[in-house]
């Protein structure tokens, strides 16, 4: 490609186009020849352009024809030419400020020069310094043209400098930046110094860091000789941070004031935090203030990362607290009558009605029997259709269960006279009533079913064995529903699922919605007592958990003796009865079964004498 047929031609349409508008060209310069591609240096001087109205209309397409294709005509970088730019400097007298000349020239040589330099002078290296009040214009000039013209506006030098501290603690490795405060209406720059930077050190922007324990004195100083101290004291990192209570309880709108205390000879900021500011929020003192009713732990935390936590348990008003229950008994199926389950429902209905809940509101109880899946929903529906997040909403079913064959955490519940209605259906009806949910099943997966009816079945052992297998799986599916429903978070059950342990529930986890307790364990039935009389029959894992709250006086399985049992207290007691009740069937095997629980160790108070 022929570099000067580019050059030529266009200055050819330049020349052309200046004519046709009648401008009198006095000179066009055009260097070019022997550059590389990217360096063409195009200038135009002494021109007279005075364009007709509307402008000029020139094809660069017709007036290029014949050159080579577009593809190969090279890049014109015009980058290196001055650009005017107008930039506004504001500095104080005896201020100064340095020019970027690279910036400016593009490598080239920059002249400076200063309108008024009486108000601010400019250095032939590009330093600019304020000289009185006023206002001046630096012009800085590459080739003989403008490059950049800065407007400099003078104000005052400061009579005073001041800070916000005349003095200052600091940890080891801890840092503080100040800001120095001076006049309005004047202007300054500022330098920062230490006395011993053994002690601690300072940036030009103001950052005071922490070295060793000492005491040493920090002095900003502004152009004009001004200057504020201030006196740093630094001390060891804390090792440790405790607070005055590692508990609290609040109602809501309560406030509690914490505490944080160092080792002594240490110091450190204390940084305030709350794990749920919705329930507890916390002050950059310390001061708690409830907000609604849940638990939120707030956390004090010291420069190093030191921390000391405390657990606000937010109570609501008891007038505000309502507790309902809904029982289900699912007594006839098929042709097979389950009498005890019908006994279930009158067992806990008559337990309920002589406890109280945790803020000591008492039950008011619906029941309900022989219900289909759509029934069952419909009811807890109606049911709990006024609670609200304050509340305590109680749901029992007493039902036989099984798990499908397509999936083995695919658990479900029989409805009356047929049907099934899975577990994480239940779960998500459940998940939307607002306020805490505690869930008691009553099913042993398929055992129960199996063992009532015996669906025609010929080898009552092989029955039976073949259910204690189901049951398992049951059982992983209903604290799979529940636990998923409530966290989003996968539960562990053997050593073939992928998920986490069961352990991982265990923590204190009161703020939770779902209180889950089922009738059997691992490779185990549910069984119960059956005479066909509802006042008589019952499953035994109902009659253990009625037994341990029971209808006057003491709660046998309240542990402690407080008049409160927790969801924990109530599992163990449940579980060391099953331990010593073992079953004898007719098939000469000896079975146990033993409550499950979610979550497990939790201190979430259920029912209170």
């Amino acid at each position: 490609m022929n570099h000067n047929r580019i050059i030529k031609r266009l200055a050819l349409l330049l020349t052309m186009a200046l004519l046709l508008a009648g401008t009198a060209v006095a000179e066009i310069e055009i260097a070019g020849e022997g550059l590389p591609n990217n360096e063409l240096d195009l200038a135009l001087e002494n021109v007279d352009l005075t364009l007709p109205e509307g402008g000029i209309d020139i094809d660069l397409s017709t007036a290029l024809d014949g050159l080579d294709a577009v593809d190969d005509v090279p890049a014109i970088d015009i980058s290196g030419t001055p650009n005017a730019e107008t930039t506004t400097l504001v500095l104080g007298v005896k201020e100064k400020y340095a020019l970027d000349v690279q910036a400016i020239g593009g490598g080239k040589k920059v002249k400076f020069k200063s309108s008024k330099p009486t108000v601010a002078t400019v250095t032939s290296k590009g330093v600019i310094k304020g000289v009185k009040k006023g206002k001046a214009k630096i012009t800085c000039t590459v080739g003989g043209k403008t490059a950049a013209v800065y407007t400099v506006r003078v104000l005052p030098a400061p009579g005073e400098v001041t800070l916000s501290a005349t003095s200052l603690t600091l940890g080891v490795k801890q840092s503080v930046t100040l800001t120095p405060s001076i006049p309005d209406g004047t202007h300054a720059s500022f330098a920062w110094s230490t006395k011993d930077a053994t002690i601690a050190t300072v940036s030009q922007a103001g950052k005071i860091t922490g070295k060793k324990a000492g005491t040493t004195t920090v002095t900003v100083k502004t152009q004009n000789g001004k200057s504020a101290k201030v006196k740093v004291t630094v001390k060891k990192a804390p090792g440790k941070v405790t607070l005055n209570k590692s508990t609290g309880s609040l109602k809501v709108k309560g406030t509690l004031k914490l505490k944080a205390t160092l080792p002594k000879g240490t110091y450190s900021p204390i940084t305030w935090s709350s794990s749920d500011k919705k329930i507890a929020r916390v002050s950059a003192a310390g001061k708690v203030t409830a907000v609604a009713v849940g638990t939120a732990t707030i956390t004090a935390a010291t420069y190093n990362g030191r921390t000391a936590a405390c657990v606000v348990t937010v109570n609501p008003d008891v007038d505000e607290v309502d507790y309902r229950a809904l029982l289900i008994g699912q007594e006839n199926f098929y042709s097979d009558v389950c009498t005890r389950n019908r006994g279930d429902v009158l067992h806990m209905e008559n337990m309920l009605m002589n406890v109280k809940g945790y803020y000591g509101g008492r039950y008011s109880i619906t029941k309900k029997y022989d219900l289909s899946a759509k029934q069952v929903l419909s009811a807890i529906k109606t049911t709990f259709a006024d609670a609200d997040e304050n509340d305590v909403s109680l749901f029992f079913i007493a039902t036989h269960g099984d798990v499908s064959s397509t999936g083995e955490y695919a658990g479900y519940l029989s409805m009356v006279p047929s049907g099934d209605m899975l577990l994480g259906e239940l779960a998500n009806a459940l998940k939307a009533v607002p306020g805490k949910v505690i869930v008691i099943l009553e099913s042993c997966g398929s055992g129960a079913a199996v063992y009532a009816n015996g669906n025609g079945a010929t080898d009552r052992k092989a029955m039976l064995e073949a259910a204690k297998q189901r049951a398992k799986a049951f059982d992983a599916a209903a604290i799979r529903a529940f636990a998923n429903a409530d966290t989003g978070v996968r539960v562990r059950v053997d050593a073939s699922d992928s998920g986490d342990t069961r352990a991982n529930t265990g923590e204190f986890r009161v703020d939770n919605k779902f209180y889950v307790l089922t009738a059997s364990d691992y490779n185990e039935l549910s069984w119960g007592n059956e005479v066909y009389d509802a006042d008589r029959s019952y499953n035994y894992f109902t009659l253990w958990l009625i037994q341990g709250i029971g209808v006057s006086g003491s709660m046998p399985a309240d542990a402690n003796n407080n008049g409160q049992t927790t969801l924990n207290e109530l599992y163990r007691y449940i579980s060391d009865v099953g331990d010593d009740y073992p079953f004898r069937p007719t098939d000469g095997g000896v079975y146990y079964q033993h409550v499950q629980v979610y979550p497990a160790n939790s201190k979430y108070v259920l029912f209170c004498r």
